[in-house]
Order: C-alpha cells, then structure tokens, then sequence
C-alpha cells in the first residue's frame, strides 16, 4: 500500500501547490486521481516519484504490514504528461534504452501492438503516436508501480480502447497503476476507486460503486454558476 501522508509543497514561500495531501493507494489496483488543471496532480506525481524532494510529509511502501520504508523511485515507472525525445531519433532507438536493463523488453512486439513504425523520426509522429510510444517504454521498465500523468490525451479512440486494455492486463499482473485525467469519463472506464484534487488536497475520494453520481456531486453546483454567469 502508498501512503502519502501530511504532503505539503510550494514552489515559492506563501504559495503552496500541496496543502496536506492524505491518501492510501492499496497495492494491485488501479487508482484514478482526477483535478482541474493547475490544482496539483502533475506536482503530487513529482513528489511521488522523487522529482520533487523538498516537500515536508511521508510517502512510504507498506510491503508488510507495520513496515512503511520510504517509496524510492526505482519502484516506479513514471509517465509525465508532456514527454521528450531526442531530436532526429528513430522510435526503435529511442526504446533500445528500455532493453538494457530489462532484457526481456521486446520493443518490436510492442510496436506492433501500438502500430507504430520502428524506423519512423519520432519528431514527425503525431502527438498521439508520441504518446503511445512513451506508453511503450514506460511499460518497458517492469516497474510494480506505474503513475501515468494524462496518459489519455492526444489519443484517438481506438488507441484509447488499447492503451486501457494494456493497463488492464498490466493490472492482472498484479501491478499497482495510478492515472490522473481532468476528465472523468477516461477515469470511470477502468479505475477502481478515484481521488478528486482540488485547490491542493483530496476533497473527495469515490468507489466504483460511487461513479455513477461523482458527477454531480462534483460539479452539479459548479454548473449551476456557471450557467448563471452565461445568462
């Protein structure tokens, strides 16, 4: 299990990102986080990850029960939601990386999968196809944990039906998968529970059984302003 725990950090002084994080992912599940943008998921992944490491509070590991050693990052495998290739590399050069320390790691499998050309210059792939090649590789770590940063955006609709079932069978394997989304249609289909962040801390945490009604509780009142600011 994750625990996060009294997790504040700001960028500058008086101006915190982070206001007292506290959440429990539970190993072997797939857990959604979700917020408007600019309200902390990328900065709380970077915190995770050890991106960030002058933040006050506890992220830790539960492997047994009563033992919490801190989360190191080479647990996890990360997906920012912006990523970068070097300019002028191949697809399958820029993968080659991922096979040096995981030798089972067969990128043109995966290539295939995702219908990506091996030879092609990423600098002229889609935004999309970028996406699923970083998609690729972080699946090419073999990491327990996986936290994708909007792994979604820029996908057509097919390549999202496939990208979740990739997340899916990863998840039979046991493996622990955290994604954020400002939507949360791209959330519900395969999350088993969801955190809602928003101005720096979890404001509501919801079950699968909840989803159905998220929306409203969420943003039904938000609406309702709205509504009356466009009228």
């Amino acid at each position: 299990m994750i625990r996060i725990k009294d997790l504040y950090f700001s960028y500058k002084k008086n101006a915190e990102v982070l206001k007292g994080i506290e959440l429990q992912w539970e190993s072997g599940r797939i857990h959604g986080l979700m917020g408007s943008n600019g309200s902390g998921k990328s900065t709380l992944f970077y915190c995770i990850k050890g991106l960030r490491k002058d933040y006050s509070g506890e992220i830790s590991l539960e492997k047994e029960p009563g033992e919490n050693p801190k989360l190191t990052d080479s647990e996890i495998a990360f997906l920012p939601a912006e990523n970068y290739f070097y300019p002028r590399m191949m697809a399958s050069e820029y993968l080659h990386f991922f096979t040096l320390n995981n030798p089972n790691f067969e990128p043109a499998h995966w290539l295939e999968i995702m219908d990506l050309p091996g030879s092609g210059i990423v600098d002229n792939f889609s935004t999309g196809m970028k996406k699923k090649l970083a998609i690729i590789g972080c699946m090419g770590l073999d990491k327990a944990i996986l936290i994708l940063d909007e792994p979604f955006n820029g996908l057509d609709a097919e390549s999202f039906q496939l990208v979740q079932e990739i997340l899916l069978q990863e998840n039979k394997k046991g493996k622990t998968i955290i994604l954020s989304s400002h939507i949360s249609s791209s959330l519900k289909e395969i999350c088993q529970d969801i955190a809602y962040l928003e101005d720096g801390r979890i404001k509501s945490i919801f079950q699968a059984k909840d989803f159905t009604s998220m929306d409203a509780q969420l943003f039904e009142k938000k609406r309702e302003e709205l509504r009356r600011k466009i009228l």
